[in-house]
């Protein structure tokens, strides 16, 4: 989905990094220029290659105090899209939650009067307001509206992906439907979206939306209960082998926990112990490249539970010391990551670090106590 119009930008890794490269030089001359700003917005928008939190700092920064007269309608229109989908997925840590949700409702509503009526653009603003409204937990049922005006476009024009990410936004309102009303036909047109979205997605050329619905469906099949958990399984670990690449690794650790708590639900502690690992080393890789402390905060959220489901596997596989071992490990590599101690309120990551020394204090406690000289 292009923001600012036609697919007329650069479309590989190397491409846009050369792109943000020269817009940057150009900044560097002339600073307040504001269609370099908005450009370069677009370009780290579309960029694929360093910590996501901090390519969205950088779109809130590039994209703010533009002069509309300057820039045009076209590139006006673009980083109002840009700006909402900054404020809707910059990570809890970095801001204000339900705020930030409604904030960019205002800018996806600003856009949408920018643009035609019925034109492909006006239909993915429309797409991006569904997606935003999903992740509301009082004003998802309003999600549809938006979902059906952008499905009567995507359809008169025959556009595969659109349709494709439209059918799994469809696939996630029946998912909340389902967990609002307990309904097995909703949980059943849930499963028929994600089908079709998965039959209009390219395994190669959008790896991470194939993985998402592969999860998507195995976490429906999961309501079938022990009976369907290979099934389940499979699904899960055709999410987690397709997420290889380096763009891929938060997905990856995604679905690497999904397939660790499936067979940690089910006592197959043999079974989770390998997922669980290559998880939290993953976790923790991912947790110390961010460049700035925010960035560093957002990735490190999640280590604490992905050593704490290791060690437990450790634990019940006989191996105490182990656990013990993974978790102080764990505290301290989680203590670089902490906010200042100069402050007075705990951070999460501080509450993470206690929780699991607090964890490895109980291991240590209820391990059992040689008797060797």
């Amino acid at each position: 989905m292009s923001p600012d119009g036609p697919a007329t930008g650069p479309d590989s890794e190397e491409d846009v990094e050369a792109l943000i490269r020269r817009l940057t030089e150009k900044l560097r001359v002339r600073p307040s220029h504001n269609r370099t700003r908005a450009r370069l917005a677009i370009a780290y928008d579309r960029r694929t290659k360093g910590d996501r939190e901090e390519n969205i700092q950088r779109i809130l920064v590039h994209s703010d105090s533009l002069n509309r007269k300057k820039i045009g309608k076209g590139l006006w229109a673009a980083t109002r899209v840009l700006r909402g989908k900054a404020f809707r997925d910059r990570s809890a840590t970095a801001g204000f939650g339900e705020i930030d949700l409604q904030v960019a409702l205002s800018f996806f509503g600003e856009a949408l009067d920018l643009y035609a009526k019925g034109s492909p653009l006006w239909a993915d603003v429309q797409a991006e307001m569904a997606i935003t409204l999903l992740r509301h937990p009082d004003l998802w049922p309003n999600a549809r509206r938006h979902l059906d005006k952008a499905l009567a476009v995507y359809r008169t024009n025959d556009s595969g992906p659109a349709l494709a990410v439209a059918y799994e936004l469809l696939g996630d309102w029946y998912v909340l439907v389902a967990r609002e009303t307990g309904a097995a036909r909703a949980r059943q047109a849930a499963l028929g979206e994600y089908s079709r979205s998965l039959a209009r997605t390219d395994r190669s050329r959008d790896t991470a939306r194939w993985a998402r619905l592969q999860l998507a469906i195995g976490r429906l099949a999961h309501a079938g209960g022990p009976a369907a958990d290979d099934i389940v399984a499979e699904h899960f670990a055709a999410a987690a082998q397709a997420l290889t690449g380096a763009t891929h690794r938060t997905a990856r650790l995604g679905a690497l926990r999904e397939l660790a708590n499936l067979h940690l639900r089910r006592g197959r502690w043999a079974d989770a112990l390998p997922h669980c690992a290559e998880a939290l080393s993953l976790a923790l890789e991912l947790a110390r490249e961010p460049a700035t402390v925010s960035g560093r905060r957002a990735a490190a959220v999640g280590v604490s539970d992905v050593a704490h489901c290791l060690a437990y596997c450790q634990y019940r596989q006989g191996d105490p010391d182990q656990a013990v071992l993974t978790l102080e490990a764990v505290a301290a590599g989680c203590c670089w990551t902490a906010w200042p101690t100069t402050r007075k309120r705990a951070s999460p990551t501080h509450r993470n670090t206690r929780n699991v020394r607090s964890c490895a204090g109980r291991f240590a406690i209820s391990r059992p106590v040689s008797t060797e000289a």
